[in-house]
C-alpha cells in the first residue's frame, strides 16, 4: 500500500513538472521549441467564433482578427463545459493548460498552432456578452 501511495505521488508530480508556464509571445517566437509540449498560457479567450475558439495575445488582437497572434483551441463544447466554460460565457482573459501542437492551426490554417487535450481553464477576467464589440 505504501508503494502505491508513493507511485501516485510521483506520477502526480511528473505532470506538474512537465507542464511549462509560458507566454503566448514565447510560443509565437519559438513555435518549434514548444511543439508537442504541455504548456500553461494566459491570454484572451474567444468563445464566439463559429469556426472555432482561440486564445489571443490580447483582446485587441481578437477584435481585429489577428489570427497569427492566437492559438486555436481544440476542445468540444462538452469539454469546455466540464472546465467551467459554457455557451453563455463569451470571452475574457484566462489561463489555460493543454498540449501545444504546431501543425494543428485550426480552421483554414489561420492560427499559429493548436492547443490539444485541454486540461484546465481558469477565468481571470470575464467579459460580459454585451461588452465585447467587434
Amino acid at each position: 500500500m505504501k508503494n502505491i501511495l508513493i507511485l501516485i505521488m510521483l506520477f502526480g508530480s511528473i505532470e506538474t513538472i512537465a507542464q511549462e508556464k509560458v507566454s503566448i509571445i514565447e510560443i509565437l517566437a519559438n513555435k518549434e521549441e514548444f511543439d508537442h509540449t504541455d504548456v500553461k498560457i494566459k491570454g484572451f479567450f474567444d468563445n464566439t467564433e463559429k469556426e472555432g475558439r482561440a486564445i489571443y495575445l490580447s483582446k485587441e488582437d481578437c477584435i481585429n482578427k489577428i489570427w497569427k497572434n492566437a492559438i486555436f483551441i481544440y476542445a468540444s463544447k462538452a469539454t469546455l463545459e466540464k472546465l467551467g466554460i459554457n455557451q453563455d460565457w463569451i470571452s475574457g482573459y484566462v489561463e489555460i493548460t493543454g498540449y501545444f501542437v504546431l501543425d494543428k492551426k485550426g480552421s483554414y490554417d489561420n492560427f499559429s498552432g493548436g492547443l490539444m487535450a485541454t486540461k484546465k481553464i481558469t477565468i481571470i477576467e470575464p467579459i460580459k456578452r454585451n461588452v465585447l464589440k467587434y
